[in-house]
């Protein structure tokens, strides 16, 4: 769990499966290339149980969810990376709740001994790529990426260096 001035993150309870569902809307779903399967998918595995990574970002004074963020080790070509991930639903967009989730799990990490985070979005999705830039992430790399809809569009990766 991680409380920040504004948010509570915390594991999902299977309770909360419909809340984090219905910040799934049609612009978190564009914004990330999605089809409306991943959204009942993420309902499923959250009723489940079996949410791996993520957390809930939760107002602090209400309980309201607002969207969810992740830290999710994985391992690709020998090299194990710590990729940090965000949505937030309608309620929580432009009042800098994304900023403040990520931003905690990023410090939380490095607190933890883990040196780089890195962080990867789909070109077109300008308020994510504001949010890393405004935390320090650097630009890294981008590579083409087929979406839901069988469009192919750039990736972008970040990485965010402790110190």
């Amino acid at each position: 769990m991680i409380d920040t001035a504004r948010l509570l993150l915390r594991p999902p309870a299977r309770s909360d499966a419909d809340a984090v569902v219905a910040t799934i809307d049609v612009e978190v779903e564009r914004l990330n290339g999605w089809s409306c399967d991943r959204k009942r998918r993420v309902g499923l595995a959250i009723a489940m149980g079996r949410a791996g990574a993520c957390m809930v970002v939760c107002d602090r004074r209400s309980g309201e969810v607002l969207g969810v963020v992740q830290l999710e080790r994985a391992t690709e070509n020998g090299s194990v990376t710590h990729e940090v991930g965000c949505w937030v639903g309608a309620e929580g967009r432009a009042r800098g709740v994304g900023t403040e989730a990520v931003g905690a799990v990023v410090d939380r990490a490095h607190a933890k001994g883990i040196a780089t985070v890195t962080a990867t979005m789909l070109a077109t999705n300008e308020p994510a790529r504001r949010l890393v830039e405004r935390l320090g992430f650097t630009r890294v790399g981008m590579r083409p990426r087929v979406v839901a809809s069988g469009a192919v569009i750039d990736e972008l990766t970040y990485v965010h260096t402790a110190g």
